[in-house]
Order: structure tokens, then sequence, then C-alpha cells
């Protein structure tokens, strides 16, 4: 799945700076989101880079800084890895890091994540940002970020409670509001910058999104982002 924001409504980059957009060319060409964790390092979703074979021949461009796409900033992505068990008919472990270039510079437009390595049980719902589609017939696509409202539901309303570990199930309230095609890989986040959760894929019916726990993930996060710091 290539995922883009169904509904939702338009928001300034200032509300979630932590969102961006990669434009990846590995084979076939298309969207992704993800979320800065530092000034190089950017999660995402491992079936955005698992076509990506070489840094040095595949394109992964990242996009930052601003709710417009025509007025944001961009760095080639030097390298990238994705989790070593991630399985591409399940998704299981889909769960992906990208090192960029050179470092972003940090301000009011552009600001990382927190990640927690337990899941905060107390929430009750989070909001997904992305760029892509924002109607799929007649297909058109956004010029700037949108966001949506995502609840988070029970694992035994999410697939019949047959949820693999390491994800969690979201659901909006609003018929046709949900992140699909270009958002894949963008943060699932509570309490404004707190993230835990990675858009993974849609489930058949109910709009019902399944997210890559990132609490589930938080130690192997923490020990790949210093390999492609240190390598």
């Amino acid at each position: 799945m290539v995922g883009f924001v169904v509904g939702g409504d338009y928001i300034d980059i200032k509300k979630y700076p932590h969102s961006n957009m990669m434009y990846i060319n590995c084979t076939t060409t298309y969207l992704c989101g993800g979320s800065f964790i530092n000034d190089r390092v950017v999660l995402t979703a491992a079936h955005c880079l698992y076509l990506c074979v070489d840094p040095t021949r595949d394109i992964v461009i990242l996009n930052y800084g601003h709710s417009s796409i025509e007025k944001m900033k961009h760095l080639k992505v030097r390298k990238f890895l994705v989790h070593h068990k991630y399985c591409d008919t399940s998704l299981v472990n889909d769960i992906g890091l990208t090192y960029s270039n050179a470092p972003v510079k940090f301000g009011a437009n552009v600001k990382r994540v927190a990640l927690l390595s337990i899941f905060p049980r107390r929430a009750t719902h989070g909001y997904v940002t992305g760029w892509g589609l924002v109607n799929t017939d007649p297909e058109e696509l956004a010029t700037s970020m949108k966001y949506v409202q995502q609840d988070i539901i029970k694992p035994k309303e999410c697939s019949r409670g047959n949820v693999p570990a390491g994800i969690f199930c979201g659901q909006s309230m609003n018929d046709g509001e949900n992140p699909e095609m270009g958002d894949s890989g963008g943060a699932f986040v509570v309490y404004k910058y707190i993230q835990i959760g990675i858009v993974s894929y849609m489930l058949p019916k109910n709009n019902i999104v399944a997210y890559t726990n990132t609490t589930y993930h938080y130690h192997w996060i923490k020990s790949k982002t210093l390999e492609l710091l240190c390598r």
C-alpha cells in the first residue's frame, strides 16, 4: 500500500513539524511519509524501502519543512535499512530508517518526534498527516499537508483479534477519512508529538488501518539509528 490522506483537513506544518514526505524511485516511483527522530534519521515503513537496494543507484529524496509541496526543502537520502525480519506478504515488522546526506536544521517547522518504550494505555486516539491523493475517483493530488484523527481500537475489533505482535489498529469515526495511498510510513502521534505508530496497511473493511507499533520496536529503532550514525 502506498498511502494518502482521504478526507481530513489541511493543516500548517507547525502543528506536526515532525512530518516529512519521501519521493522514492526504486524500480518504480511512489511517495511515502516519515518522521524525524533526529536531524539525519527518518523513521518510516519497511514496505516503502524494501525495493531499494543500492543507495548509489536508487533515488530517495526527503522533502520537509513546509505544508505546501512547492515550498518544501529537499535532501537526498544517503543510506537506508529495513527490519531484517520484515515480510512483504504479511507486513510484519514493517519498519525502516533513512539517513540523509546532510542534517536538517530544527526550528518551528522541523522538529523530531518523541518515542516511548511502553505503549500509552490511556491514549484513546492519535493523528496522522500526509500529502498525496485527496480523492480516488477522479484522482486528485493535494497541494498541501492534511491530517486525520484515528481512534485506537481494541485488538479484538481489528481483524477479529488476529493481529500479529507489533501491530495496533486505528479507525476514523468519520466515513471516508483515513490514511491510504502516499501516507505509508507516516507517524501516528498522540499528545501532539509522541509517536507510537507507523502507517502500514489498510484492512479490507470498516476503514481500519494497521499501524506498526513503535513502542514494540523501540530497542530496534535505538540500536539501528546508532548503526546508521556510526557506519
